[in-house]
């Protein structure tokens, strides 16, 4: 089991890290682009994330808490099982859930805007303020609260 917790605890961390390093100065960097650069760059960066490295390194986190939630429910008279509970469900909440939920259907309509296609839509070009900075940082640690 100390194995299991900790490829978990080095995942989690990993991914962690990503969506920090995404919500401290990505998501700045592009709000200093005009629009059409921002939308090109932010278009490129998510058909650039689907890897079969962060692939795995997000969803194989995720079996790992998955499975450590299950020992944990085996195991409540443990007193590590009660902090290894909630830590996998926080995991799978903030950051499969929201990416899930949130993060990926933005995705997916920012990937189907095209110049041509701004014309015709309502509301003007979807921007770092449209949602994905507070989505962003919901899956990241808090630790630079200016950022979000």
């Amino acid at each position: 089991m100390p194995t299991l917790i900790l490829f978990a605890a080095l995942g989690c961390g990993l991914v962690s890290g990503i969506f920090f390093a995404f919500s401290t100065f990505i998501m700045q960097g592009l709000e200093k682009l005009a629009p059409d650069q921002g939308i090109a760059a932010m278009q490129s960066i998510n058909r650039l994330a689907i890897t079969p490295l962060f692939m795995t390194a997000l969803f194989a986190t995720a079996l790992l808490c998955v499975a450590l939630i299950v020992w944990a429910a085996l195991a409540w008279d443990r007193p590590q099982a009660r902090w290894i509970a909630p830590a996998g469900a926080l995991y799978l909440i903030g950051s499969i859930g929201v990416t899930i939920a949130a993060n990926v259907p933005r995705n997916e309509a920012l990937d189907s805007w095209t110049r041509p296609r701004r014309r015709q839509r309502r509301g003007g070009p979807p921007t770092c303020r449209s949602g994905w900075r507070s989505t962003t940082c919901a899956r990241s640690p808090r630790w630079s609260p200016p950022a979000c």
